[in-house]
Parts: C-alpha cells; structure tokens; sequence
C-alpha cells in the first residue's frame, strides 16, 4: 500500500496538515516526481530513479555559491584552482536540478576581469602550504625579474592574495626583517625541519590593512 496523509501523519506523530505542507513542498520547491494513487489512495514517485537532493538551499544561498565558482577562475595559476572546480561541480550535482538550472544564467552573464597571473610551480606551492600548517623554516630558490636566482631562508608567516598574485609574507634570516615574496618567483621551496614561532604580535589582516610593502 502507498502511504495516505493519515498513515504518514500518524508515522511521524503529526498533523494532516503539516503532511500536506510537505507534500506540497517537495511537489513544488524541490520538483519531486510525487503523485497520488487514488485507487490505492496513496502518494508515489511517478520516477524509479528520482532521490532527494543531498543539499538543500535557498535561490539566495545558490546565487551566491555560483558566484564564488565563478570567482575561483581568478585563481586558475594556482595548482588548487581544478581541485577547486571540481569540489564546487561536486556540490552543484548535489543541488535540486530546477534551481541549479534557473541560476545557470550566472556562467554566461558574469565575468571576472584581471590582469593574467604567472603560474605557481605545483611542487612549490605544496612546500609553501606543509610549512604554513607545520610552522617550519623554507629554504626558497627566488629569482626576481632579470636576476638569477637566489637562495632565501625564511619562516612563512602567511599567504596573501592582491589583483590575482600570491604573496608569501614571511620573517627573513637573511635579512633579519619581515618581507614578502610573490610566489610565482619562488623555484623552489624546501622545508628544513626547523620549527619556529609566530610573534606573538602577529596579525596577518592587520599586516595587510596597513598595506603590503
């Protein structure tokens, strides 16, 4: 037998109505498949293969989630950027498919503008983030514009990101002071297995209000 108002109102100990409420909310919001059996008076999936949607969220919540996907193309120097796209096209693929495709309009009428960034080296970009998660001193191999390269001990305080590029805001061995170095510059990176604190000053959102230099 199908399941009536009343077999799943008295199921789940509520009201007729409140089964109607949902009913309809899965019928008009989400696009369920539902039908109702009169013979067997009981509801259905019209659809075998129809399940719900493991994520539920509002036109608001979507509009900006797409947004932010589209956001992510900023970063496509980044070796992140396809692991990046992939997790939101896993997201998406979750999402109900009636409000999926009314927000696809995003794709076509947004566009990001910035100048083009340089690529990150993938096995540099991995030593950059090992040593922001374990506190450990970067041997770096940098090379700016025009010069060769040139050793750099540093201990790597945090990352920041201005018009598209990476920034490595570190402390510098070599010269005893705070500097930043574009990550795209950087041709090699090695942890050295030296631990070291942040100062207890240490404010990365502070840093940048005040201004990269």
């Amino acid at each position: 037998a199908k399941p009536s108002h009343s077999r799943l109102a008295a199921e789940f100990g509520v009201s007729v109505r409140t089964i109607q409420r949902d009913l309809d909310h899965l019928r008009y919001t989400i696009g369920a498949p539902l039908e109702y059996d009169p013979r067997k008076k009981g509801w259905f999936y019209s659809e075998a293969t129809f399940f719900l949607p493991s994520v539920l969220v509002s036109a608001e919540d979507l509009l900006a989630l797409l947004l932010i996907r589209k956001a992510v193309d900023q970063y496509a120097n980044t070796p992140y950027a396809e692991a990046a796209k992939r997790a939101f096209a896993l997201i998406e693929q979750a999402l109900p498919v009636r409000e999926r495709l009314g927000a696809e309009w995003v794709q076509s009428r947004v566009e990001f503008i910035d100048f083009p960034q340089a690529p990150i080296d993938g096995e540099v970009w991995t030593a950059v983030l090992e040593g922001l998660r374990s506190s450990q001193t970067l041997q770096l191999s940098y090379a700016k514009p025009g010069a060769r390269a040139a050793g750099r001990r540093v201990d790597p305080y945090g990352l920041i990101v201005s018009e598209g590029d990476w920034y490595l805001y570190t402390w510098s061995h070599d010269h005893q002071a705070r500097r930043t170095y574009l990550l795209a510059r950087i041709r090699k990176a090695e942890a050295t297995g030296e631990v070291f604190e942040l100062p207890a000053d240490f404010s990365l959102a502070g840093y940048v209000r005040a201004g990269v230099a």
